[in-house]
């Protein structure tokens, strides 16, 4: 039985390997498809199909570019808004540890070897304040952490929204762009332009 568990689990892993290769490598697998469904013309017109390829190889790398760009556009906004949230809290933050010093100086200026009793009062004293500025601590902290959560969400959906918007884009361009390399082979003129103004 363990024995059986053990080769299904080592098979579950060879198989999960070869779906990440297939993945990644699917546009060559495009590429190389399209070449070989094209040996025919090739055969037939090497010139015309070097042409072919000398037009649109160019513009799948052309989409492949615009559209690492515009991924990484995506990445910089949520960095960038985060960066924000940050500075907008920030305020928040220098209160907390403006409290929090106070606090420390309450009780670090009582003084023991001068008057013991005055000590302790004095550490009474800073408690009874420390207790009530502890609460005004909790309140800011929990509310700016219920903010920052809030804010963060939304900067991840918005980075979701644009990275598929981006990716969708690239996938469509780039069978566009096969499409066309096809035909070309097939024997159309070369169109001279692919549609990337969806990324900018």
């Amino acid at each position: 039985m363990f024995k059986n568990s053990f080769v299904n689990i080592s098979l579950l892993g060879i198989l999960s390997s070869l779906f990440a290769i297939v993945v990644q490598a699917q546009d060559d697998f495009n590429l190389a498809d399209t070449i070989l469904t094209s040996v025919a013309s090739v055969q037939y017109d090497p010139s015309k199909s070097a042409q072919c390829f000398s037009v649109y190889l160019p513009k799948l790398n052309d989409v492949t570019n615009v559209y690492e760009a515009q991924y990484q556009k995506c990445l910089e906004e949520s960095a960038n808004t985060k960066e924000a949230v940050g500075t907008e809290v920030a305020p928040a933050a220098e209160s907390v540890n403006n409290t929090v010093e106070q606090i420390c100086s309450s009780f670090a200026a009582c003084d023991f070897d001068d008057d013991p009793s005055g000590y302790f009062q004095c550490s009474n004293d800073a408690a009874g304040r420390a207790t009530s500025q502890s609460y005004s601590i909790q309140t800011l902290s929990q509310d700016r952490v219920q903010y920052i959560k809030l804010r963060y969400e939304t900067i991840q959906y918005n980075e979701n929204v644009c990275t598929s918007t981006a990716s969708d884009t690239y996938v469509k361009d780039t069978a566009k762009v096969h499409a066309q390399l096809q035909d070309c082979l097939a024997g159309k003129a070369p169109e001279e332009s692919v549609t990337e103004a969806a990324y900018y």
